[in-house]
């Protein structure tokens, strides 16, 4: 039996997004889930009940990488008949962290760019381009509380998710029939929070509550988190809201 729903996952080889996949796999049937990654993701699709995996390796951060991706999602969308397609851009990055006055490497910041919102724009318009307007269409971005207030040592991270929640709000003006959320996941347990942890307090200075969430074991679940999230996405209120965050949906 062919898919019915089409799932593409950025950054879906571990963290938040191998989680949201599992969960995705676990308690769905009839999908194609579809990881983007430069490593594949260990998930184990579920063949009886009609889940598909397919990995798409790519490096979001080479524009050459991300050529040949839109060129691979342009024929994936158009070869195949689904009545729904989501899309969920998940994959990040947090670095380069610093203080305004210590972030000069500009081929550091512009990889962070690139991988975090520059990719998100150019796929977007491959696949925007390419899916029936008629179909349920849905896409999440996982976007971050760094863009809605200055944090010290964020400047870059933060600018990146601000972006974000800015472009997901012109999409759902140029795309009305879209159900479009900039979505601000929490604090999870995954090697994003311990980069940070590795940071000292000269160039984050809030280090001391990351360390003291850790220590305390106050970190969300990738697991939890996942559940939480792809319960929203597939819920009849979605997108009724562009900008939130899914601590208001637990």
């Amino acid at each position: 039996m062919s898919a019915s729903r089409l799932v593409i996952v950025t950054g879906g080889s571990s963290g938040l997004g191998l989680a949201m996949l599992e969960e995705l796999n676990a308690q769905h049937d009839h999908q194609l889930l579809v990881n983007i990654a430069r490593r594949e993701s260990s998930l184990q699709a579920a063949n009886e009940r009609g889940n598909q995996l397919l990995n798409l390796r790519a490096d979001m951060h080479e524009p050459s990488s991300v050529a040949h991706l839109q060129s691979e999602l342009q024929q994936l969308v158009q070869s195949r008949s689904h009545n729904e397609i989501y899309i969920i851009h998940n994959a990040g990055q947090v670095t380069p962290m610093g203080l305004c006055s210590q972030i000069s490497d500009i081929e550091r910041i512009d990889q962070a760019f690139r991988l975090n919102i520059s990719s998100v724009m150019a796929l977007n318009a491959t696949l925007l381009d390419s899916m029936p307007k008629e179909i349920d269409a849905r896409m999440l971005l996982i976007s971050s509380g760094a863009g809605r207030g200055p944090v010290p040592g964020w400047a870059v991270y933060g600018a990146t998710k601000a972006a974000m929640d800015y472009y997901a709000q012109v999409l759902k003006q140029e795309q009305p029939h879209l159900r479009c959320v900039s979505l601000a996941p929490g604090v999870i347990d995954t090697d994003m929070q311990a980069t940070i942890r590795g940071h000292s307090a000269d160039k984050f200075p809030p280090i001391e509550r990351f360390l003291q969430l850790h220590a305390q074991q106050q970190l969300q679940s990738p697991a939890e988190t996942a559940r939480q999230i792809i319960n929203y996405l597939l819920s009849d209120g979605f997108g009724s809201k562009v900008i939130d965050d899914i601590r208001q949906h637990s």
